[in-house]
């Protein structure tokens, strides 16, 4: 909407542009929907704190992805403040009353996704993609996160995800919801563009 409304510059002033700017975001945007549907499935199989816990642990895996794939460390006082991070959910895990491998697993796996999708998209927006606003960037990856997660919602919930626009209140808290979850996004990547 807010490219609609010439609120916001668009991403590419063509056709083209776009198309190619797609390709280029291809593999983060696949990060991006394995994110959110790892996180949500890790919030469908345990408790709401558990998963929150779990994902506690997610600059582990981006300090691990950026060592492991661009040899990227970080001073040894970042890698010790991790330590009791990583204790502390270690912690919780252990002594959680409502504890699910399942859960533990697709938390795990958001965090790899959550990690790669920071790492990687810092690099595009650092590189080829840097006269791509930082907004820009986050919306051109939730619309084609949503475009990977369409045909997964329809194939796992079926009608069950239809019956939600029958239900008002339900349709509006999901609205209202994403519209959270996207400014909060949004501002994230805002401050992750702005990091060296």
């Amino acid at each position: 909407p807010l490219w609609a409304l010439g609120l916001r510059e668009k991403p590419a002033s063509n056709w083209t542009q776009f198309v190619k700017l797609c390709g280029q975001m291809r593999s983060v945007s696949i990060y991006s929907a394995l994110t959110h549907m790892s996180g949500v499935i890790a919030l469908g199989a345990g408790a709401v704190s558990f998963t929150q816990v779990v994902k506690a642990s997610e600059p582990a895996f981006t300090s691990a992805i950026s060592a492991i794939f661009f040899r990227e460390f970080l001073p040894w006082q970042a890698y010790a403040a991790l330590v009791p991070v990583m204790a502390g959910v270690a912690i919780a895990s252990a002594t959680e009353l409502s504890f699910s491998m399942y859960c533990l697993g697709a938390g795990i796996f958001a965090n790899t996704f959550a990690a790669a999708r920071g790492v990687f998209g810092k690099r595009q927006m650092g590189g080829e993609l840097k006269k791509l606003s930082a907004e820009n960037y986050y919306a051109m990856l939730t619309i084609l996160s949503c475009i990977l997660l369409i045909p997964v919602v329809v194939l796992v919930e079926g009608k069950e995800a239809l019956k939600l626009f029958s239900h008002q209140e339900a349709l509006q808290n999901t609205l209202i919801s994403g519209i959270l979850f996207y400014l909060y996004n949004e501002v994230s990547f805002k401050a992750l563009k702005n990091l060296d």
